[in-house]
């Protein structure tokens, strides 16, 4: 059975799309715990 790496590979894009957001490089970690605060600084009049 082959492994699913789905949910690992939505973190990782989700995680390198906040990075491209703020300006962060690459190599910043960014706990998944800190998503939606990372996200909401993200601003950008959507709300």
């Amino acid at each position: 059975m082959a492994k699913n790496n789905n949910l690992t590979d939505f973190v990782t894009d989700l995680a390198n799309t906040i990075r491209s957001k703020k300006g962060y490089a690459a190599s910043k970690k960014i706990n998944p715990q800190d998503f939606s605060t990372e996200i909401a600084s993200i601003g950008g009049g959507y709300y």
